[in-house]
């Protein structure tokens, strides 16, 4: 990935799904853990906080329990009960996802990790059922991550994300070191390789099986975001209107941003990167 793709996050940070995943999940893990240390000075100890609390956002893979608290199911997934796991989560989503959003624009980071955890779900649901996995409940990010890293690799194997000695390491190639990694720190770990490869399965049809669906997922997201926040495009073009001072260059620019946000690097002309890259030197 060129340094110049690498910045497209930085500078849009408010519109990268990257940037809210970190939010949320870190801040998740932030929040339960000073919930628990606030417990932990009282009388009652953390049993409170842990039966009534903590738990109740934590999958349970037995399905009687599960229907008492079905929520589970779109929450367990953005957390990490280990920080280290949490980091070192969230650098493997930072890497693959920046070349979903680098390459073809924001909003589709969060509904492949979304979607890729709550199939892994479903599946770690039917494996408990089968008694394939005696633990009662479960949190992890992995498959939300293994959703986003299959996806990526899926689209663009060969894309560039860092350079070594002047040579291009793929994509693909880091794949290959996420996948090693995963089964080796976590073969011991029934519910985890199962959520691992479920979430992985999803992130790959939804660059081709599933990519239809999607795009129309990435498409409500966009609009419900637009409906329930300020929307920045729309602000651009009643700036536009009222000000009869911003010139011709700086619209173009405006434009050719919202383009790039929405489409990702590929869909830009020559042009339009030189532009970009001129007024990021200015």
């Amino acid at each position: 990935m060129s340094g110049f793709q690498g910045r497209s996050i930085f500078k849009n940070a408010y519109r990268s799904d990257i940037i809210r995943l970190v939010i949320v999940c870190g801040g998740l893990y932030a929040l339960l853990y000073f919930i628990e240390i606030t417990f932990l000075q009282t009388k009652a100890g953390t049993g409170f906080f842990i039966e009534n609390i903590k738990n109740k956002v934590l999958l349970p893979l037995d399905i009687n329990t599960f229907f008492k608290q079905p929520w589970s199911l779109l929450s367990f997934g953005f957390l990490d009960l280990s920080f280290w796991t949490l980091f070192t989560n969230l650098i493997w989503l930072w890497l693959f996802g920046s070349i979903i959003e680098d390459l073809k624009g924001t909003n589709r980071v969060f509904p492949i990790f979304w979607f890729g955890f709550i199939f892994g779900g479903l599946v770690l649901l039917l494996v408990h059922a089968f008694g394939l996995s005696s633990q009662a409940l479960f949190a992890s990010t992995l498959g939300g991550v293994s959703a986003v890293a299959f996806a990526s690799v899926a689209y663009r194997p060969k894309a560039i994300v860092y350079s070594i000695f002047n040579k291009g390491v793929p994509v693909y190639i880091f794949g290959i070191v996420f996948l090693a990694i995963s089964i080796y720190f976590n073969m011991h770990s029934v519910p985890t390789l199962v959520l691992f490869f479920a979430g992985g399965l999803l992130g790959f049809l939804s660059q081709n099986v599933l990519h239809s669906f999607f795009e129309k997922v990435r498409t409500l997201f966009t609009n419900a975001r637009s409906y329930f926040s300020s929307n920045d495009n729309f602000i651009k073009e009643k700036t536009r209107k009222q000000s009869s001072r911003l010139d011709a260059l700086n619209i173009k620019i405006n434009e050719i941003t919202d383009k790039l946000n929405a489409n990702g690097l590929e869909n830009l002309s020559k042009e339009e990167i030189e532009i970009l890259k001129f007024h990021n030197k200015l």
